[in-house]
């Protein structure tokens, strides 16, 4: 009995003990507004469909040639796709 008690104190223990680490890594971390040259995580683009093979791909990863919008430089030369 008394070693089971000992494990209990022990697990509450580590339990606040931990607790206590959670609590300080709060305290000491920084803020949003406290810095405000903080860069956004992500942009938000355009998605637009390949003209050959109608996959959805960024703008800025594509490809313009003669007013249609390609998702490869060798889609881009194959030309727009001919739906039948």
């Amino acid at each position: 009995m008394q070693k089971i008690l000992l494990f209990l104190l022990l697990l509450a223990a580590i339990y606040y003990w931990r607790k206590l680490l959670v609590s300080d890594k709060k305290k000491t971390r920084p803020t949003e507004s406290s810095s405000p040259t903080q860069q956004p995580a992500s942009r938000i683009e355009t998605m637009l469909p390949c003209a050959h093979c109608g996959v959805l791909v960024p703008q800025s990863e594509g490809t313009t040639v003669a007013s249609h919008f390609y998702c490869s430089q060798e889609h881009a030369r194959l030309g727009p796709a001919s739906h039948s």
